[in-house]
């Protein structure tokens, strides 16, 4: 089911404010990278297409085996090499339907990014901050937590309004995986892009 949680953050996400800034600062390539794609997929007129051009720039910007380990957390490291790659290639596929499917013309219109600020954090990573402007309601805090590594920064979560969706998906998968088992899990996300349209 989808959640207004999860929507926000797609939302929050999905508009560029001032790209310039990512310029100045590499940890906010990735941030820019993600919102100059969502900003150019908004106008394209089917779920497919919007998918196919988001593809290339969530690959850029995640780092999807980082965040895999951050979600699983213990049962990553009891997962072989095979399984641990149909998670992530599962959770990006998840990723970009999501995107592809929340976020539309209508939306870009309507939402503007205040500028991006970075403050450093431990272990190679920053938190990129930004303020979302939505007409009629209240501004949002969002944050990106991106990690400095071998491929440059990625994005290795994201916080709405100070809910984490990394957090959110490790409740949830990690429950999932001890009732029920990994291949369970893998079919509830596939199940769940399927639902999307995708």
């Amino acid at each position: 089911m989808k959640t207004s949680t999860r929507s926000l953050m797609v939302l929050l996400l999905a508009v560029p404010g001032l790209l310039g800034a990512a310029e100045d600062s590499a940890p906010t390539t990735p941030v820019a990278t993600l919102q100059a794609a969502l900003h150019a997929a908004a106008t394209r007129p089917t779920l497919e297409a919007r998918a196919s051009h988001l593809g290339p720039a969530v690959d850029a910007a995640f780092d999807f085996h980082g965040l895999g380990r951050l979600i699983l957390r213990r049962h990553w490291s009891q997962l072989d090499e095979a399984q641990q790659q149909q998670f992530v290639g599962t959770l990006r596929a998840l990723t970009v339907a999501n995107y592809a499917d929340r976020f539309v013309a209508s939306d870009s219109d309507a939402l503007r990014f205040g500028p991006l600020t970075v403050t450093e954090l431990p272990r190679g990573r920053a938190q990129v901050r930004s303020q979302l402007n939505r007409p009629s309601r209240e501004p949002v805090q969002f944050d990106y937590i991106v990690q400095d590594g071998d491929a440059g920064w990625k994005i290795l979560n994201v916080v709405a309004s100070g809910v984490s969706d990394a957090a959110l998906r490790s409740s949830q998968y990690t429950r999932i995986i001890e009732q029920e088992g990994f291949d369970s899990l893998i079919q509830r996300m596939r199940d769940e892009i399927r639902g999307i349209g995708l």
